[in-house]
Formats: structure tokens, sequence, C-alpha cells
């Protein structure tokens, strides 16, 4: 364990402010650029675990600690248990006590009733020493107010408790009925309390909290005026959207299919999200003279003013002769180029695929066949493809379009094949059908033997997620693996690992083989492209940094496949297969892990993960950031 984590651990133990400050003087790192990193890094760790307490104490002590390296030395932030809206208060009163004037937002509501429920607080956990400094303060506030503020209401301690409860809802849904029990949230003390938490989350350099406490003055506000639910309305549905995004994330299918789940993903250049079909037909117009307008020798085409780019998420339809007519113009518009031509290819296959017409299979398929020479859309083009393809069969019923997903399984190149299990898979877990047992037929036969480990692995996660059994490769044998550290590639390490093992173990293994600590998170990317979530396995189902998981882009709701649960037998993998290790998302220590070779039969005397050869001293884990 380093320095700042015994640090944080001895701080985390403190029972009162001056064991803290001891431990500050004794141990300034602790308030150092590099312990705002480790405490997130904890936070991260603990939130992973589920153990809020922990978490929280964490934020709070992180943005103590940071407020303490801004202030002078001898600032002294005490630490307040019970409420977090009474500490926040408090903290936030403490820091402004020695300010002149006192800050307008103390002298607008009613002041003297919120004070009146922080002495009740600090009565109740024995807070002597922070009740004189509030009086002191009460005084002086009474004193610059002249009579503004008014006196206390009856009941106002609980305020604090109830505004607690409020903030801390799980959900917008949840807030607004806590909201409508309790209406005296409506009061001008809820909205002093808030304005002075806000500041002073402003003043700490909370962004998040600042946010949040911006928000609840905002639902109050549209709450007094136009009612409760209608303060919450628009609330409520990007809350669902939101929990659509969580589920879907960004991939294309789920995208097109609940569009509510992705209004506002990729809309930068998009003019407005829903545009008619008067408008489609007016931007292939566009599109069409811009095509024709003769461009000046080393001169682009500027595609943008036709309005298509950027149309990622669109929801209206193409009439049927403008189906036909968007065809022609696609082959023109890769063979003229210009710029911003992906995302004016984007946005027209886009529109193509949302007009869900029967009579564009074949231009799907012809897309899926069209390549050329260093082109840098071919594999977002091929993916549309097929996702188009998907979504007449979910939509339309469309047997022309599943014949064409089953036949660019056995295509010659393994992205396509990859991409067409993926899409045929889809459409079963989209429409929550069983799979036909032709097609169960077909989907094990590639899992087993298809020549390309993506397809193979697609495969295997449809029947994952249909719960159904998955095949399991070599029962009882080995995989051989070398891993080889991609900053230094003359550090490599030979690692066995037992088909019955997981992802998981092979982590520790790596890092057993290194001696570096596990303290961090990590992933497995299966395909060569990071970018693509699809492919990505982690140590946990929920994505700590706010993105999405790999189950993001699987529809089902049986979980995710995660590193502990991620068997190496059931993956696909055969020699010569290569994905990708990350550890420490913060010093990004990368590995390339390729299978050189596969044994029937483990060693019953050995134990498995096991390291069988080992070359180049290990680097030192923390050497890019000097941490001990």
């Amino acid at each position: 364990m380093g320095g700042i984590q015994r640090a944080i651990q001895q701080v985390l133990a403190a029972r009162t402010p001056e064991e803290i400050m001891k431990i500050v003087e004794e141990q300034p790192e602790i308030v150092g650029p590099d312990a705002e990193r480790a405490f997130i890094e904890e936070e991260k760790r603990a939130r992973e675990s589920g153990n809020v307490l922990l978490a929280n104490a964490l934020a709070s002590m992180r943005t103590t600690l940071s407020t303490y390296r801004k202030q002078s030395a001898d600032f002294k932030l005490p630490q307040i248990p019970g409420s977090h809206v009474a500490a926040g208060l408090i903290n936030v009163l403490i820091l402004w006590e020695g300010q002149s004037p006192v800050p307008s937002a103390i002298l607008t509501g009613s002041f003297h009733a919120v004070m009146a429920a922080l002495r009740a607080h600090c009565e109740k956990h024995r807070l002597r020493h922070l009740l004189e400094r509030l009086d002191a303060l009460d005084k002086r506030v009474r004193s610059a107010a002249r009579g503004i503020v008014s006196e206390p209401d009856k009941g106002t301690p609980d305020l604090l408790a109830t505004i607690e409860q409020w903030i801390e809802a799980d959900s917008w849904a949840v807030s607004q009925a806590i909201l409508a029990e309790h209406e005296e949230l409506l009061s001008d003390d809820t909205f002093l309390i808030l304005s002075l938490l806000q500041k002073g989350a402003r003043e700490m350099g909370n962004g998040d909290s600042e946010r949040s406490f911006a928000e609840h003055i905002n639902v109050l506000t549209h709450a007094r005026k136009e009612g409760i639910e209608a303060a919450y309305k628009d609330l409520v549905r990007e809350e669902e959207r939101e929990q659509m995004r969580q589920r879907f994330g960004d991939e294309l299918l789920s995208a097109w299919l609940w569009p509510e789940g992705n209004l506002l993903l990729g809309l930068q250049f998009q003019p407005s999200i829903e545009k008619s079909e008067a408008d489609m037909s007016k931007s292939l117009d566009d599109l069409a003279a811009l095509l024709d307008k003769p461009v000046a020798p080393n001169k682009k085409r500027n595609l943008y003013s036709s309005g298509i780019a950027g149309l990622r998420w669109i929801r209206s339809k193409l009439a049927g002769a403008d189906v036909v007519r968007a065809h022609g113009l696609y082959w023109r518009l890769i063979e003229s180029g210009g710029s911003r031509v992906n995302e004016t290819q984007e946005g027209l296959l886009t529109l193509i695929a949302a007009s869900e017409d029967p009579a564009s299979v074949p231009f799907w398929v012809d897309i899926v066949n069209f390549s050329r020479p260093r082109d840098q859309f071919t594999k977002k083009r091929r993916r549309l493809a097929s996702a188009a393809l998907a979504r007449l069969v979910i939509n339309k019923e469309n047997k022309a379009a599943l014949q064409a997903l089953r036949a660019l399984m056995y295509h010659d190149n393994a992205d396509v094949r990859a991409e067409a299990v993926y899409y045929l898979g889809q459409v079963y877990l989209f429409k929550q059908t069983p799979i036909p047992g032709n097609i169960q037929a077909e989907l094990a036969t590639v899992a087993t033997h298809d020549p390309f480990f993506l397809a193979r692995f697609n495969a295997r996660n449809i029947f994952r997620y249909s719960e159904l059994e998955v095949p399991f490769d070599n029962p009882g044998g080995v995989y051989t693996l070398r891993v080889r550290y991609n900053w230094e590639k003359s550090v490599v390490r030979e690692i066995e690992v037992k088909s019955e093992q997981t992802l998981s173990d092979l982590h520790m293994a790596i890092l057993d083989s290194l001696d570096w600590d596990s303290d961090h998170l990590y992933s497995f990317f299966l395909a060569r492209d990071r970018r693509d979530r699809r492919y990505e396995i982690t140590p946990c189902a929920d994505d700590v940094f706010g993105g999405f998981t790999a189950d993001a882009m699987w529809s089902a709701d049986n979980g995710t496949l995660i590193a502990d649960e991620a068997v190496l037998g059931e993956l696909g993998l055969a020699v010569n297969c290569e994905f990708t290790y990350l550890y420490d998302y913060g010093d990004n220590h990368q590995f390339t892990i390729k299978v050189i070779g596969i044994r029937p039969q483990a060693d019953d005397s050995e134990k498995y993960p096991r390291v069988v050869a080992a070359h180049g001293r290990s680097p030192k884990q923390y050497q890019m950031w000097g941490n001990e």
C-alpha cells in the first residue's frame, strides 16, 4: 500500500478533527494533488463494492482536504456527523464566518429558521464547539439583516431531514413523490438552504453538488409557479431516456428502435431532432444540387449545407420515391467526396434505414459488399447496413432481410460476419421471441467452427442472453497465453490458464507475475477497436465512469458478461487469437494477449493459472506518476 493510501486510511479512522489535522501536519502529501487522484480511486472502489457510506465519506473528505489546500494553513474545517445537509450548511457558514459583508444569500428568506435547525442538529450530536460559532454568526447576521429576515416557524428543525431525503432521492419520480407529500419543501426556508449549499459547493469546487443543488432550486421555482407535476414533467421524461441510454448505449439498432433513449446523442450538427418528410425531401434536393455543382481544382465540396450531416437518430421517414432517389444519391456521394463526407454518409444511410422500405434490401447488401482502399468509413457503413437489415426484420418481418443477414454470416470478411451474427441475434433479443431451430443450428455452427473469433464470440453471446447452453471448448484443458506489455515490448509473460477459469483469474495472474498491486479497475477488449464497447469485458456490471458496459450493447435483461463470469472455454478462443488487457485507467497499462497454444489436458499436479515463462524485468507500477 502506497504512502497516500495509508494516509487516507488513517484519515478515515480518525475520530476527531484534531486527529485529522495532526495527520495532515505529519503527512502533507494528503492534501497534495496526487492525493486527489487517490481519493477518487478509493471512492470508485467503494461505490463498486456497494459501500455507499464509505464512498460518500471519501468524497466529503476529499472536498474538505481540497478546501484546506486552497485556504490558509490554519484553516480547520470540523468533522460534523449526522445529516449531510446540516453538515454541509455548517461547513458553508464556517467558510463564510470571517467574510464581510455577509453573503446576500444569508439575508434572503428565513435565516433564523435555518439557524434554529442547525442548533438542533448540533445539540443532538453534542457539537458544543460549533454552537458558540453559530450563535456568533447568528448575531452578526441579525445585525446585518436589519429586520429583513423572519422569525423561525415551528417544526423547522425537521425541515433539514426532509430536504436531505428529497435531495438524496434515487430518481426524479421518487423526488416528485416526496415533494408532493411534504409541501413544506416549497417554503422560502428551503430556497435559502439550497442557495447556501449551492454557493458552498461552488466555493469548495464541488461541481457535481453545485449542479444538483441548482437543479433542485429550479424544480422548486417551477413547482411554485406551475405546480409540482409540471415541474417534473421534463425531468422524469429525460430520466426515462437516460435509463434507455444506460440499457442500450449508443448502439445503432437500439437507438433507432428506441429513439426516446437516444434523442440527445450525436446531435451536435443537427438543427432539429425531428424533421418532416418535406424537410427530408428538401435535404435530398440540396444534396443533389451540391453534387451537381462543379468544384474548383484543389477544393472540396462542402456537404454540410445539405442538412444531412449529423442526422444520426432521425425518426422521420422518406416517401417511397425519395427512398430510391436516396439510394442513387448515396453512390454519387461516395464517388464525389467532400468535406464532412463521412457524417453525410451516416446521415443519409440513417435516413434510408428509418424509412424501413423492403425495396432497400438489395441496396443494403450492396453497401456491405462495397469497399475501396483507405476508406475509413467501411466498417461503420457495414455496421449500418447490418443494423438496417435487422430493423426490417424486427419491424416489417421482412423475409428477404432475414435471408440477407443469414447469408452475410458466411461473408469472406471477418467484420461482416461478426456484424451479421450480432444483428441476427438482436432480431430475436429485441422481439423477445425464441430463436427458430434452424437458425439455432446455424448459430451453433458459427459458435464452434467459424474461422473468425468475433463471429464465434457473438454467436455464443446470443446463446448466453437467450438462456441457451453456451458451447464450451477444450474441457479440462489449458490455454497458453503470451502477455506482452505494450510500453516495454521486452516484458513478456507466458501464462497457462485452465479452460474453466475466467478472465478475472487471468487478470490476477498477470498482476502476480509483475508483482503489482491489484487495487485498480481493468478491462479486456476482445476487438481491436477499443471504442466498440460490445467487446469490452470489465470486472463490474456498472461502468463507474458513467459510460456503458459491454452488456449495454446486448438488449437482454439477463446480466452483463463480467470478468469473473467470462470463462475462457466459453469465449471461442483459438490459437493466434489476440485481445487487449488494460489495467488502471489512470496509468493506462496496456498488454497484448495472444493465444499461443491449447492443450487438451491440464496437469493435475499443477496449480493454475501459472507462469511458465518470464522475459524482461517487471516495470514499476507507478513509474508514470511517481507514486510509491
